[in-house]
């Protein structure tokens, strides 16, 4: 009796082990990627925050309605957990490196620096870039 009672034990612990260390996923896994994914490049406004970022395989362009627009170029891309860390350069006489933390919380829709971004055509960023008020909050 003791010896059946001490081979179930051995098989619970076993099985117990194996589904621990099957259904254990690693927080930490990140992929990294040479060029912007396609499944956040686009054209993205903010309209509480009064900007509008293009994002392209090899380039970011932030811009302010009726005002001025930056370039950035990629270095290279990290993803994890919902985040993609965008590695970027600007060349002004010398580099000056950023990196723009996107969340990406829905399809088509993330966070970055205090605002959240959509998707949008071609034509409605080319409308929201050109005519906008820079001045209002909030725009209908």
């Amino acid at each position: 009796m003791k010896l059946k009672k001490c081979t179930l034990l051995g098989i619970t612990a076993l099985s117990l082990v194996a589904g621990l260390s099957t259904a254990q996923t690693n927080a930490d896994a990140h992929v990294t990627y040479q060029s912007v994914p396609r499944t956040i490049r686009g054209y993205y406004i903010s309209r509480p925050g009064n900007s509008a970022l293009t994002i392209t395989k090899h380039q970011i362009v932030t811009s302010i309605p009726q005002a001025d627009w930056y370039n950035w170029h990629v270095r290279f891309v990290t993803y994890s957990n919902h985040y993609y860390h965008v590695h970027t350069y600007q060349d002004m006489g010398q580099r000056y490196y950023s990196t723009f933390k996107l969340h990406r919380y829905a399809k088509n829709k993330f966070t970055t620096r205090g605002f959240a971004y959509h998707k949008v055509s071609a034509s409605t960023i080319s409308y929201f870039v050109n005519h906008s008020n820079p001045f209002s909050v909030v725009d209908n």
